[in-house]
């Protein structure tokens, strides 16, 4: 008997704590949002050329693209200041109706440089075997770090700045945060130069005319603040809490 009643009393306890919580109320909270933006030049040029080969088994198809790839590579590497990367290999069925009638391949390559006019004259010399995929400009990594890190500090400062401003205006002393979250990957991508089969493989195409552009960084940051005061203002109940 005396344990059903310890078990009922820790119960009654339990559900008198939990209803002490759910209704525990907080007064005087605003939530804000600030951001900072920069339009940055783009510093880094990104093509993505392609070759691709059809025959009438895969593995002949494969050899020519292995060909061509391994050739573009080894030319790309010849040249300073340019990264070089192989993606996306595929081999497919090509069908009639429900008989395969051939095998295509396919293999990309991706080229990196911060030298557009370097980069543009491999291009026209790579699309002697390749096709250009996809080409546009963007930021690099460091110029986006640097940056972003400007970014923050001004948008951490926009944030106190109206947070401040929002406590004055509602007649309270001063705030303290109560949660912040700081998103700081927004970038606004630059449109790309070109996306399709442009002068596919033709020999010696002349280098192509690029235009570098800029992008918008954009740091922004929001949160709740609690704003407090010492005394009662209206018909406001203000928090007895200090800054710290």
């Amino acid at each position: 008997m005396r344990t059903v009643l310890a078990l009922l009393l820790l119960s009654i306890l339990a559900f008198a704590g939990n209803t002490l919580a759910e209704t525990d109320e907080t007064y005087n909270r605003v939530h804000l949002s600030a951001e900072a933006a920069q339009v940055i030049e783009n510093d880094l040029l990104v093509a993505e050329l392609y070759a691709e080969f059809q025959a009438g088994n895969a593995a002949h198809a494969a050899k020519e693209v292995n060909k061509a790839i391994n050739w573009a590579v080894d030319t790309a590497k010849k040249i300073d200041g340019i990264e070089v990367r192989t993606l996306n290999y595929s081999t497919n069925a090509v069908y009639d109706k429900k008989r395969i009638k051939a095998w295509r391949a396919s293999q990309s390559l991706r080229l990196e440089s911060g030298d557009s006019e370097k980069l543009g004259d491999l291009i026209a010399v790579l699309q002697e075997k390749l096709a250009i995929r996809n080409l546009a400009y963007k930021v690099s990594r460091s110029a986006r770090e640097a940056a972003m890190q400007k970014l923050t500090d001004e948008a951490i400062e926009a944030f106190r700045q109206r947070a401040q401003q929002s406590a004055s205006a509602f007649g309270f002393d001063d705030f303290h945060l109560v949660n912040v979250s700081i998103n700081n990957g927004n970038v606004c991508p630059p449109t790309p130069y070109y996306r399709g089969n442009m002068m596919a493989m033709e020999a010696k195409a002349a280098p192509a005319a690029i235009e570098a552009g800029s992008s918008t960084l954009t740091v922004s940051v929001t949160g709740t603040v609690e704003l407090f005061c010492n005394k009662t203002i209206g018909n406001y109940r203000c928090s007895q809490a200090s800054a710290d």
